[in-house]
């Protein structure tokens, strides 16, 4: 199932930083959200990074320019990047040191699994999901 384009603003993403934050217990960070183009990643697949100093709260999340997304089999959802970046900031004392490793590999699918699930949760789009798997069919 493809899931429904989510283009934003700046302003947008500014808006739902702020939200998010709040949920994750985030608050303390000083947190800058911004858009940018392919060019500027250094990995050629990335829909986001964060960069941030845990010494001084303080981290930049930039997300892939929606002019540069080229993938035509999956939508890009900027608000499921922006969540996933944030529990990267959450989790960072329990990432796996080595970026090759196995453990790395799972520690950061799991992320992406969780942030899918927080977007769909706060769109009410899991329990319609779950439901259709069940055929409409419910446990009274």
């Amino acid at each position: 199932m493809r899931v429904e384009q989510k283009l934003l603003s700046v302003e947008e993403l500014k808006a739902l930083l702020y939200e998010w934050q709040g949920r994750l217990c985030l608050t303390e960070w000083d947190i800058v959200v911004k858009t940018v183009r392919r060019s500027e990643f250094g990995e050629e697949d990335n829909q986001a990074d964060i960069i941030y100093n845990k010494l001084s709260a303080q981290a930049i999340i930039r997300i892939l320019d929606p002019i540069d997304w080229d993938n035509d089999l999956f939508n890009q959802d900027m608000e499921k990047a922006l969540v996933h970046e944030l529990l990267h900031l959450m989790w960072h004392d329990f990432e796996p040191a080595d970026k090759k490793s196995r453990e790395h590999t799972l520690w950061h699918r799991r992320l992406e699994t969780t942030a899918r699930i927080m977007v769909a949760l706060k769109r009410g789009s899991l329990a319609r999901n779950v439901e259709a798997l069940q055929g409409g069919q419910t446990n009274d």
